[in-house]
């Protein structure tokens, strides 16, 4: 029995050494040919590590507001990592090695096979896709993931809670909130859960006035830390989302986003977000980074989870808490009804990418019972399910987020043509350009996003000149 469970771990081991490692390559190879990488997370990035400052280029207008405005952690994190290794490519190592945390957080708090999670977790197609970009999603979204997880332990557990506890809800909620804007209303409401939760475990425990004092402020001083950009956005611009307002128009709440409508909050959200869950308008197996539809249909950025994977881990999820007690069984679908409910009235939340933790929270969720309880059929259905999905998903993106492609900078354009087939969007860099750029000192590219940042002069060295971008009909600044 012990051969057995030592071979059974030596197999997890090196399946999640293999996956893991597949991620790693390709992300530490291949340049992400996806269009807000190149659109504005690598221009701030560069900006952010002083790379590319504004005298060598010069972002659109409304693409300056946002680099003074949003939470940009992750951007700063993959600068750090382009800065210290001289690679571009090394941007990408954030998305690859958050996941590779998350994997180890499991196995260390949870005894989870290290392997077991990285297939169950790359099974998902989202995951799977943003695992070796430079998009910012995965990150945030795996913080709040071991947020959530340890919320859950905290409704399990009777005894009082201990403030050195909080450190890991505080990093995770630090991460989360100043990584992206959709996490605002998401972390705000878990400290709230969280809270009431801590004060509840605690109620009969006395506090001095003067330590009582002491928490406050170290709570107060946590939560200017979380909220430090919303925080900067009310002192400098009045507005804790600035550049985003909300306006009432017909009924219904909209999310403006200098001055034009972002997206609108009414009645059908809960149909929007389950047709998504289903991706019941998309043809099967459609999946790419931004889940965009060419040509756009009714589908368009919707889906990402992958439906069969859903309901196989919603089926495995209902069949373990039944075989729970019924009192703890209805403790973990009320947190999970929970944690559905309020992902579902969130901004957007048919873009499954902004707000992936509910499904990465479901398979780690029945990761987790499938180590702690002895239901073999269930892990099994579970490992079965795993490698289907992930390999379905492998299949029918032909392996692109999975194997090396070799994108060097040179070609990056035509990988980028491929990925978004906009009209705008240059198959080729026009060299030409850089040589008018050279002697004149400043070059102004009009309707070439997302590619305009690739015409920076620190990608054409010794020449020096500043490039200013701007969309097609927009004004060139004055030399």
């Amino acid at each position: 029995m012990r051969n057995s469970k030592t071979l059974r771990d030596h197999a997890w081991l090196f399946t999640g050494i293999i996956l893991l490692t597949a991620v790693l390559l390709k992300a530490g190879v291949d340049l992400d040919p996806s269009w807000d990488t190149w659109y504005y997370h690598i221009p701030f990035a560069g900006r952010l590590w002083g790379m590319t400052p504004p005298a060598m280029y010069e972002m659109e207008p409304y693409l300056e507001t946002y680099y003074k405005s949003f939470p940009l952690f992750t951007e700063w994190l993959q600068g750090l990592l382009w800065w210290l290794t001289g690679h571009l490519q090394a941007s990408n190592l954030v998305c690859a090695g958050s996941l590779i945390a998350y994997v180890i957080y499991l196995q260390k708090r949870f005894a989870v096979p290290f392997g077991f999670s990285a297939l169950a977790l790359l099974a998902i197609p989202v995951v799977q896709i943003h695992a070796s970009s430079s998009y910012i999603d995965l990150p945030a979204n795996l913080a709040v993931s071991v947020f959530l997880l340890l919320t859950w332990e905290l409704y399990q557990r009777q005894e009082p809670f201990r403030m050195k506890e909080l450190k890991p809800f505080f990093i995770t909620a630090l991460i989360a909130a100043n990584s992206k804007f959709q996490m605002f209303p998401v972390v705000m409401l878990l400290i709230i859960g969280a809270g009431v939760r801590i004060l509840w475990l605690n109620r009969n425990i006395p506090v001095p006035a003067a330590k009582l004092l002491r928490r406050a402020s170290l709570l107060l001083i946590m939560l200017l830390l979380v909220f430090s950009v919303p925080v900067k956005n009310t002192m400098q611009f009045g507005n804790p989302l600035y550049p985003l307002t909300f306006e009432k128009r017909n009924g219904e709440i909209v999310f403006v986003e200098m001055g034009v409508p972002l997206v609108v909050i009414d009645r059908q959200f809960t149909h929007s977000w389950l047709m998504s869950v289903a991706e019941a308008y998309r043809p099967f197996g459609s999946w790419n980074m931004d889940q965009v539809l060419f040509p756009a249909g009714k589908g368009d950025r919707m889906g990402g989870y992958g439906v069969p994977y859903v309901l196989v881990q919603i089926l495995v999820f209902l069949v373990f808490c039944y075989r729970q007690p019924r009192t703890v069984a209805i403790r973990n679908l009320q947190f999970f009804l929970f944690i559905t409910v309020f992902t579902v009235w969130m901004p957007m939340s048919y873009m499954l990418r902004y707000y992936m933790y509910w499904m990465i929270v479901l398979v780690s969720m029945n990761l987790i019972w499938a180590q702690q309880m002895a239901l073999r059929s269930l892990r099994t259905v579970m490992v079965a399910s795993g490698v289907a999905s992930l390999l379905l998903v492998a299949v029918m993106t032909r392996g692109f987020y999975l194997i090396p492609q070799f994108v060097s900078r040179e070609e990056l354009p035509r990988y980028v043509k491929r990925a978004s087939p906009f009209d705008s969007v240059p198959a080729e860099l026009d060299i030409a350009l850089v040589r008018v750029a050279a002697d004149k000192g400043m070059l102004c590219i009009q309707g070439q996003q997302p590619m305009t940042y690739l015409y920076a002069s620190i990608f054409h060295p010794p020449v020096g000149y500043r490039v200013a971008a701007r969309h097609g009909g927009e004004a060139c600044p004055a030399r």
